[in-house]
């Protein structure tokens, strides 16, 4: 694996560019319009590919980085360059263009400005899991029912299980803030969410059954207590992954994001969305993830990200390619006993 800081000055034809393309791509994933032609997000972000593209060029080729000798890349970032997607450029390969994700096995190291260091909190390897699902039905709150998050934690509670990871399970109506905030100061190597989430002025937030108790980013310290954060974190929810700041009047930027949080307390390892993404290709890629992570083969976070990719690609069909939404933040050549011990 080579870390690779991206530092590379963007002019800012390009910056507002890459801006532009990325900020028509999160419309039109989030839209309820079923009319949007699909090849108009496919041309959209094959313009984007094409601006971050150009630029990673320059970066591999400054860093003589060829990708067939160095398939795992960390890509360390800061405060601004986190915001672009970098996973979505187009790079050259051969005679053709593919995006940069489905070339290299690509993890992002969050890097954080700060006055001063302060050590993360203790980790003690639990192989316990926190696994949340949420269907929204019956809830007195002004959102979409989701048909399989439910059943999504169902089957990923089955994978850890097979796995030796003991699991607490929430489901529905169980999913109240006391009971994860319970959980998590107990501390967990695992915690995945399959929900609705967003965010509020540029605050990342995951939605419980009650809106009132709604979690967002920036309070996970307060949550956690004196507990590290997990290990691996995955939200399978809508946009978690997203880092660009929103715009309009009285919104801000802290950052607030789940990358940023998790890593702050501890976390090691985050998956998350830079889009919406249909259930059932958020069902394929999560249950395909956790199988090829824990399962047979011992594969690394980006063999398991890999294939998971390939997984959900066979059921997009001509659909929109969702399995490039998915992000990857922690050290791509990880393995699960790296994570969890054996």
């Amino acid at each position: 694996m080579q870390i690779i800081r991206i530092d590379e000055k963007m002019t800012k034809k390009s910056e507002e560019a890459i801006k532009q393309h990325y900020k028509e791509i999160l419309k039109m994933a989030s839209s309820k319009n079923e009319c949007i032609e699909k090849q108009s997000f496919k041309k959209e972000l094959n313009k984007l590919g094409k601006e971050i593209g150009n630029i990673l060029k320059n970066v591999l080729g400054r860093l003589s980085i060829n990708i067939k000798e160095e398939p795992n890349l960390a890509l360390a970032l800061d405060d601004e360059t986190v915001k672009i997607p970098w996973e979505l450029g187009r790079i050259r390969e051969g005679n053709k263009y593919r995006f940069f994700c489905d070339v290299a096995g690509i993890g992002r190291l969050r890097v954080a400005k700060a006055e001063f260091w302060e050590q993360p909190p203790k980790r003690s390897k639990t192989r316990r899991a926190l696994v949340v699902g949420i269907n929204y039905e019956d809830c007195e709150r002004d959102i979409e029912p989701l048909e399989f998050a439910e059943e999504e934690a169902e089957r990923i509670k089955t994978i850890l299980e097979d796995n030796d990871i003991q699991v607490q399970l929430l489901l529905g109506k169980k999913a109240r803030r006391e009971a994860l905030t319970k959980e998590l100061k107990r501390g967990v190597d695992i915690f995945h969410f399959a929900g609705h989430g967003g965010r509020s002025r540029n605050k990342a937030e995951i939605y419980l059954f009650n809106k009132k108790e709604n979690i967002r980013a920036k309070d996970l310290e307060s949550l956690l207590g004196s507990s590290a954060a997990p290990s691996l974190s995955f939200f399978n929810t809508c946009e978690t992954s997203v880092d660009t700041p929103e715009e309009g009047e009285g919104v801000s930027w802290a950052p607030y994001s789940w990358a940023f949080a998790l890593t702050e307390q501890g976390g090691e390892v985050f998956i998350g969305t830079l889009w919406s993404i249909p259930e059932k290709e958020a069902l394929c890629f999560a249950e395909t993830f956790y199988k090829k992570f824990l399962g047979v083969g011992y594969n690394t976070l980006a063999e398991a990200m890999r294939q998971a990719r390939n997984r959900t690609k066979k059921i997009e069909k001509d659909a929109i390619p969702n399995r490039l939404a998915y992000i990857l933040y922690g050290p791509p050549t990880l393995k699960a006993e790296d994570l969890f011990g054996t």
